[in-house]
């Protein structure tokens, strides 16, 4: 396996979940592979050398050109469009949880970026309806970049996204809030705004945090499913593998999950 994340603790997901599945793990693509001309060429000598290339890039149409060259599977552990594995480790996690997707409503209380990307295009698709918090600042655009696409999806799945003007009115009545890191204080989650909530809420945060996004008493409340997300998504990730690479056989012990 060959692997190029942007994030340490990206890396440290993807080391030790393909550690885990016993594969070989190499990082031998350094973080200025993007810079390279030829990208195709990057994908075509990472398949001389492995089975599958797990990689991150800071443009999407980088990592595009490079699973066009490469001649084995290619996962997007997260550009600066899409963030695929978190938000299936989200959903994971969900489904714990309440065991089921449909007619949840979740809450972003964050930037518009990658993140927020992903779940416009995937939480219409499994029946969960999204708010987020549109209010624009000279560092937050107005409006998401993928917004168009999963209105379409809206009008396919019946499901809605709407965008609300502040954090309380992104929470009220939602069954699941989250974020990610930002230093916009007037986004920061205290825990009185989740009195809207529906009341059986949950709360996620994609790590890593700084100190502006959300408050100790909700980070560690016992509605938060930080740490249960965090193991999800590498759950996720080796799910993904598996399904890539379908020669595989399993050597661990089949686990009892009563």
């Amino acid at each position: 396996m060959l692997c190029s994340c942007q994030s340490r603790s990206d890396n440290l997901l993807v080391q030790s979940a393909l550690q885990t599945l016993g594969a070989d793990v190499l990082f031998m693509l350094s973080s200025r592979w993007e810079q390279y001309k030829f990208k195709k060429d990057v994908g075509k000598f990472c398949s001389l050398y492995s089975d599958l290339v797990v990689a991150g890039g800071r443009n999407h149409n980088s990592l595009c050109q490079l699973t066009e060259g490469a001649s084995v599977p290619v996962v997007n552990i997260a550009s600066h469009k899409f963030a695929p594995l978190h938000a299936l480790g989200v959903l994971m996690t969900l489904q714990e949880h309440f065991g089921r997707l449909n007619g949840l409503t979740l809450g972003w209380v964050g930037p518009m970026g990658k993140k927020l990307n992903t779940f416009i295009y995937l939480l219409p698709k499994v029946g969960i309806h999204l708010k987020y918090n549109s209010s624009p600042t000279p560092n937050f655009p107005a409006s998401p970049l993928v917004l168009p696409a999963g209105k379409n999806f809206c009008k396919t799945f019946n499901t809605r996204i709407e965008a609300c003007p502040d954090p309380l009115s992104t929470i009220a009545g939602v069954d699941v809030i989250g974020t990610s890191k930002h230093k916009k204080e007037t986004q920061k989650l205290e825990l009185h705004m989740f009195e809207g909530a529906n009341k059986n809420w949950i709360f996620f945060h994609i790590l890593p945090r700084w100190e502006g996004e959300v408050s100790e008493d909700v980070f560690n409340h016992q509605n938060s499913l930080v740490w249960t997300l965090h193991e999800n998504i590498k759950y996720t990730l080796m799910a993904v593998v598996l399904r890539l690479l379908k020669t595989y056989r399993p050597t661990l012990v089949k686990p009892n999950f009563n």
